[in-house]
């Protein structure tokens, strides 16, 4: 997991018991699938919404099937190389820092943590088809790691606009 993260918020979670709370649905139906008593408290949402056709309609559907204070955990990638999972999943979008701003305050989320992950080493290999054994461990530890959601920091305030991809940590009100 990201250093970032893993420091922000006190290590990686290796193994979680799910039997009782996994769902595999179609996200743009949640609502119509979970019944009204049955709300989540958290939600990890990681690399998945590059792959839906309407992220707008899913991140509400998102926000509908979450108890009211309940966290979402969100990354979408920003550089990445087009990736298609399975002929099901097909690879639609990029979200810059901006796009993850507008598409979670747009639902009703509240961003806790907004930033981003990558350096523009990173995302120049990764565009030139390079993977992570091509990198030294310094160009691995180079990131960079912005935090947009801090007081005092305007919308557009971005230090570095080469990055891997967005992480934010947001909150249904």
């Amino acid at each position: 997991c990201p250093l970032s993260w893993s420091l922000t918020y006190g290590g990686c979670v290796e193994g979680v018991d799910h039997t009782q709370s996994q769902v595999c649905a179609d996200v743009a139906k949640l609502s119509q699938l979970i019944p009204p008593e049955l709300r989540f408290e958290v939600i990890l949402c990681t690399q998945v919404f590059e792959h839906l056709p309407d992220p707008w309609n899913s991140i509400r559907e998102l926000y509908k099937v979450m108890a009211p204070g309940g966290k979402l955990v969100f990354t979408v990638p920003f550089i990445e190389p087009h990736h298609e999972a399975a002929a099901q999943f097909k690879d639609y979008w990029r979200f810059s820092l901006e796009g993850v701003r507008t598409l979670l305050e747009g639902a009703g989320f509240r961003i806790d943590v907004l930033e981003t992950a990558g350096n523009g080493m990173l995302a120049h290999s990764a565009l030139m088809g390079h993977g992570l054994h091509d990198m030294s461990p310094d160009d691995l530890l180079e990131t960079t790691r912005v935090d947009y959601s801090a007081n005092g920091r305007e919308a557009g305030d971005v230090e570095e606009a080469q990055y891997m991809g967005v992480h934010a940590l947001a909150t249904r009100v």
